[in-house]
């Protein structure tokens, strides 16, 4: 077989070069994706689990998904954590994270017209970027652009001081990453564990996440439920908004 070499040599470059217009795969248009989104310790990942066990109920097409956890990135990612890496090469991670789930896992899933749950989506990436002040808006919105839009987008509101004391029961220590250093550079968070500063650096790290949360809720279109309310009436809630949007009012008793 004959193969024609049209790659340029050194000096046959024309400028400026071209650039390829994003798009979407066309089968990506069937399905739904959820996204459900909040602070470290708001409660989405409990709510993700009874949201699948709930719409299962009512329609056996649903699938979960939580990219962060793949074992495609599972290494790499520790890794890239435990040198403290940049947050671009950070922001890299979870979009190599993503595009591997979503062209292996969520676009198979859509084309058969399935129901997503997201625990965490681009709007991870994009607050875990945007949290570093010299991450330029305009570039992580192109870097994610290449993804599907979520359908439902559903923020767990709990204030910053709650997700702090929810932390603080259910593990021993608290996140390093949680606590915003590798995004402030604290570098005395690396080299012993203290906790007075470890929850100040949660509580400076969730605020700023937040507010970022806030600025996208805003100007698009959210569901913000309050997390402080009981386990059981934010799982209604939620069942109740992807009910009213997504599936016409079927009942789940």
């Amino acid at each position: 077989m004959l193969y024609n070499d049209d790659v340029p040599e050194l000096g046959e470059f024309k400028f400026p070069y071209p650039k390829n217009i994003v798009t979407q795969i066309s089968e990506s248009k069937n399905g739904c994706i959820i996204e459900i989104e909040g602070l470290d310790g708001s409660g989405k990942s409990t709510q993700v689990k009874t949201l699948e066990k709930k719409l299962k109920e009512v329609k056996k097409n649903v699938y979960c998904v939580n990219f962060i956890h793949s074992e495609f990135i599972k290494n790499i990612l520790l890794k890239t954590k435990w040198e403290n890496c940049d947050t671009i090469t950070f922001s890299f991670m979870y979009l190599m994270g993503l595009s591997n789930v979503y062209y292996r896992e969520i676009v198979p899933k859509l084309k058969e017209g399935c129901i997503i749950i997201l625990d965490r989506y681009i709007y991870t990436i994009l607050i875990k970027a945007l949290s570093d002040s010299k991450i330029k808006k305009e570039w992580i919105e192109n870097c994610v652009s290449i993804f599907r839009k979520p359908d439902i987008k559903i923020f767990i509101d709990t204030p910053v001081e709650e997700c702090l004391r929810r932390k603080s029961i259910e593990n021993k220590y608290l996140s390093y990453w949680e606590c915003g250093g590798n995004v402030f550079n604290n570098e005395a968070l690396r080299k012993e564990y203290n906790i007075k500063e470890y929850k100040k650096g949660f509580l400076n790290y969730q605020r700023k996440v937040r507010d970022i949360y806030k600025d996208f809720i805003e100007s698009e279109n959210w569901s913000v439920i309050n997390g402080l309310e009981s386990k059981d009436e934010i799982s209604k809630k939620i069942y109740d908004i992807v009910n009213e949007k997504l599936l016409g009012g079927e009942k789940n008793e």
